[in-house]
Order: C-alpha cells, then sequence, then structure tokens
C-alpha cells in the first residue's frame, strides 16, 4: 500500500534510524528485553558506584505508585555505562531519548495511516460517530 511505503517505508530507509536499531535497539532486544541476559544486566549495574544502586522510588507503597529504578539504571548503564564522564553517560541518554521519541512519533503516524488503508482494503469501512450538540450556552 502506498501508506506504507510512504510511513514504514520511510522509516526503515532512513539511515539514522538504521543506526539507532544496530548500536541501541538492537542490544536492548537481544540482551535486556526479547532474549534477557543476567550478566547484562549485572555489567550495567556494575558501572554504579557502590551504595548508588537505587532500587525504587515510592511515595507510597500502593501497587501503581512504586517506580523501578533498577530496571532503567541496568539498562542504561550496561548502553552507556562505559562513558568516562557524568556529561557524556547524561548527552548519551538524553541523545538516544530525543531518538526514540522521534521514532515512536514516526511510528504512530505511519500506523495510523496504514491501519485505515489496509482495513478498508479488507473490506472494513469508517462508520462515523454522531456527537451530540454542545449545550446552548
Amino acid at each position: 500500500l502506498p501508506q506504507y511505503k510512504a510511513g514504514f517505508g520511510g522509516i526503515f530507509a532512513d539511515q539514522e534510524i538504521g543506526l539507532l536499531r544496530t548500536t541501541i535497539m538492537d542490544r536492548i532486544r537481544n540482551r535486556l528485553v526479547f532474549h534477557f541476559d543476567r550478566d547484562s544486566l549485572a555489567e550495567g549495574l556494575s558501572h554504579f558506584p557502590q551504595g548508588e544502586t537505587l532500587i525504587a522510588t515510592a511515595p507510597d507503597l500502593q501497587q501503581g505508585e512504586i517506580y523501578f529504578d533498577l530496571a532503567d539504571d541496568a539498562l542504561l548503564g550496561y548502553l552507556f555505562g562505559d562513558a568516562s564522564t557524568e556529561t557524556e553517560y547524561v548527552a548519551h541518554v538524553a541523545r538516544v531519548m530525543e531518538q526514540g521519541t522521534h521514532l515512536f512519533q514516526r511510528f504512530m503516524r505511519a500506523a495510523h495511516s496504514l491501519i485505515p488503508a489496509a482495513l478498508k482494503q479488507m473490506g472494513c469501512y469508517l462508520k462515523p460517530v454522531d456527537r451530540p450538540a454542545p449545550p446552548p450556552e
């Protein structure tokens, strides 16, 4: 479909995204997410000074109120723990966050363009929703 070529085709052809994929995303997928490797997590955590590893932040110990810092810290330590300074480490993290956000935005635009076109091709149709009139002022 032209929507695929314009959206996802452009994403896959983008050299910057290809570099992000081969340098960061594949490492995350292959060592920390899809194929979980405890040694990679241990390596990431080893970059933090003794006593500096924060396990969780919790304003309240209720379900949904606890943020487990350790997972992010281990992943980021694995990826960028070899940075020579904290400033370099923070710059690496900021760059990857910006790249990831940009990729996510492009992915969502591509998906929202492709999905309706693909569903229409499969025989689906768009059903308009009647919206009630706003109340008089």
